[in-house]
């Protein structure tokens, strides 16, 4: 399976890989930095580089979904030959916006988790320049975005540290530690990762998030479409911090 190194720092803009398999245009590396679409946040694009060669990555999917298995690296360009040593570089910017729209997200569903307990997350996708996040609620007052919107604020206003750990499947399951509807936790995954705002909230996650709830900025919440039956849509985006 393609090592994550993104996990453990996802501050990591560059790292070196072994070329596993090249099929088409898809390079499997033995290790990547780029993050693989998967939770609903969209993939990490970036290059490949090696002996003055260049290609261009495009996407960053897993094999076969879900979060388990080897990344397929979708390429423009040159192929690097299997055995290969290739330097893997990403696209930053592009990654920092959306470690910043994640870790938002995740203030979100603290937020949600505490003030709003009829709530229940069903889905979300977050980019480089904005996100939404799809909830059920069992009463729905217009007022609750402006609410949303301030309470978030706040809490990212005071400065939170932004940890991950990993516990065993058996302590997750013993804590409160989802905030969608649906458990969608891999039944593969025995290590589970667990993204911590210290004092704020934890939550089982597989994303990449800032260290800092301060690099997050502003939010901005945007429309809240009626999706019917109790289910809305509440779009935001995160201003320059």
């Amino acid at each position: 399976m393609t090592k994550r190194l993104y996990l453990d720092d996802a501050y990591l803009k560059e790292c070196s890989a072994r070329v596993l398999r090249v099929e088409g245009n898809a390079v499997v590396l033995d290790q990547t930095v780029l993050y693989a679409e998967s939770g609903g946040q969209a993939p990490d694009l970036g290059a490949l580089r090696w002996d003055g060669q260049e290609a261009r990555v495009l996407d960053s999917q897993v094999v076969s979904g879900g979060h388990t298995g080897d990344i397929v690296h979708r390429v423009e360009g040159a192929l690097p030959p299997v055995g290969a040593q290739v330097r893997v570089v990403i696209d930053w910017e592009r990654r920092y916006g959306l470690m910043r729209h994640h870790t938002a997200a995740h203030v979100f569903a603290a937020i949600m988790h505490k003030e709003h307990k009829g709530a229940k997350f069903t889905g979300g996708q977050l980019y480089p320049d904005r996100g939404r996040f799809d909830a059920h609620f069992e009463a729905w007052d217009p007022e609750i975005p402006k609410r949303l919107e301030a309470s978030v604020n706040a809490e990212i206003a005071k400065g939170y540290e932004v940890r991950n750990h990993t516990i065993t499947r058996a302590e997750f399951e013993k804590g409160d530690l989802l905030r969608t509807a649906e458990d969608l936790l891999d039944p593969a995954i025995q290590d589970v990762r667990i993204t911590d705002i210290v004092g704020l909230d934890a939550q089982a996650d597989g994303g990449t998030h800032v260290r800092h709830t301060r690099e997050v900025g502003r939010v901005v919440v945007g429309k809240a479409d009626n999706k019917g039956k109790g289910h809305r849509r509440i779009s935001f985006n995160c201003t320059t911090p």
